[in-house]
Order: structure tokens, then C-alpha cells, then sequence
């Protein structure tokens, strides 16, 4: 993990993690006897970079936990930490990922391990955590995932009370608000650079002008497919 962590490991047929994130995997997948021992052993310097990193904001130190030792006791306050961090910088995209690894995953129906690389055993409020996903949405303008994630909230976390955006609140209500006043905001203004796939989180960002992506570099002739979709596949795959 510390040497060859570039590497890509294939965890089902059609799905590779890093390397680094595949090792995280059989960290969490240990037995509580198990991860208690490696939390022994870690639980110090993760908690020394940990709030080092919390008092001076630096997003190095937080980093360095959860791509050191995750599943440290530490792993999920800073998965929190470097969430909302991103969240105060206009980063819905990277906040979200930082906090959907501390949910935990649902295991497969199959009792196949999990491929996800999220925090096995968080104590942190879970209300809190989605209640944040859903007012991340709501501020990328993305109302139909909002409207989804906040049903879902709802159906989970209906009477949860916290802290939201500095006040105590309930958070079903308060999201229901905040989406509810959405609609009459201004359109966000489109930003220049092209930080994520298809340009934006909602995936639909329109170039302001033509890409020039250069000539053909190789083409694959794709299998046939039923007459029902031909017209919607593609017969061959260009890569520029």
C-alpha cells in the first residue's frame, strides 16, 4: 500500500480499485477482535494528524489519514472534516465523496465482500452525515437528486434534530425549506475548466465553445446488437 499504491487491483469482473483502496478493503472486512488490535497499533499517530490537521485546516494531514489508516478510529472524523472543508470551498462533488465513505455500505445479497472502500463502524451521526449530502445536492442546483435523497432522509431520519448551517434544526424540515426556496434562485453561472466528468456533477455541462480534441488515436469496431437498439448503439468506438 505504501510503495505500490498506482496499481489497480480487480475486485468483480467489470469493477478495479486502487491499489491503496483495496488494501483499505480487507482492513474493514476484518473481524471486530481483529480491527481492534490494528486500531491499537494505528489509533496514535492517526489522532496526532488528525487534529493537527483539524486546527490548521490543512487538508495534507487530513488526507494523510484516511490514505494511511483508515479504518483507524480517526478515519470517519476525517472524512468529516475534509468533507465540510470541501463543502466551504464550493466542492459539492469532492464533500460528497469524502462523506458517502462514512455511510456504511449495504452488504451484497450474495455475502460477497463489499466493494466499496467506506468506514466499517462510524459513531458519527448518520442523520447528520445525509443531511449534509442532501443540502450539498440542493446547492449544486441538482433538484431531482435532492428531491430523491431528501425522500429517502425523510424515510430514515424524519424527527432527527441537529446542526445545520449553524443552527439547531429538524433536519427533514429545514432541508424541506432550503430545497423548497431553491427553485427561486438564480441559475449558477457556468465556471470555466472542466474539474469533473462531463463538466459538472450533474453531467450535462455544454462546452462555451468547440473542443479541438486532436486526431484519431485508435477505433474498435463494437459487436452487433438486437435490431431494437441498433439505432441508439454506436458501431464503432473512437478515442481522440
Amino acid at each position: 500500500m505504501e510503495g505500490e499504491d498506482e496499481k489497480l487491483i480487480a475486485v468483480t469482473e467489470h469493477r478495479y480499485v486502487g491499489l491503496r483502496d483495496y488494501c483499505q478493503l480487507q482492513l474493514a472486512a476484518l473481524p471486530p477482535e481483529a480491527l481492534k488490535l490494528y486500531r491499537s497499533r494505528v489509533d496514535a499517530s492517526a489522532e496526532k494528524m488528525y487534529r493537527q490537521g483539524v486546527t490548521d485546516r490543512d487538508r495534507r494531514l487530513l488526507k494523510n489519514v484516511i490514505e494511511q489508516t483508515f479504518v483507524s478510529s480517526w478515519g470517519d472524523d476525517a472524512l468529516l472534516a475534509l468533507g465540510d472543508l470541501s463543502f466551504e470551498s464550493g466542492d459539492f462533488a469532492a464533500a460528497r465523496w469524502y462523506w458517502e465513505r462514512i455511510i456504511p455500505h449495504p452488504a451484497a445479497a450474495n455475502a460477497t465482500p463489499s466493494t466499496w472502500p467506506g468506514y466499517p463502524d462510524t459513531n458519527l451521526d448518520l442523520a447528520m452525515i445525509r443531511s449534509r449530502l442532501v443540502l450539498a445536492s440542493i446547492l449544486e442546483g441538482d433538484k431531482k437528486r435532492a428531491k430523491e435523497e431528501l425522500l429517502e432522509f425523510t424515510r430514515l431520519h424524519k424527527d432527527s434534530r441537529g446542526f445545520l448551517a449553524g443552527r439547531e434544526v429538524v433536519f427533514a424540515d429545514e432541508l424541506a425549506k432550503q430545497l423548497a426556496e431553491s427553485e427561486n434562485w438564480p441559475p449558477t453561472s457556468q465556471k470555466s475548466g472542466w474539474p469533473t466528468f462531463a463538466g459538472s456533477p450533474s453531467r450535462n455541462t455544454i462546452a462555451r465553445q468547440k473542443v479541438e480534441s486532436g486526431g484519431i488515436a485508435w477505433e474498435l469496431a463494437l459487436p452487433s446488437v438486437s435490431a431494437r437498439v441498433k439505432n441508439l448503439w454506436p458501431t464503432t468506438l473512437t478515442i481522440r
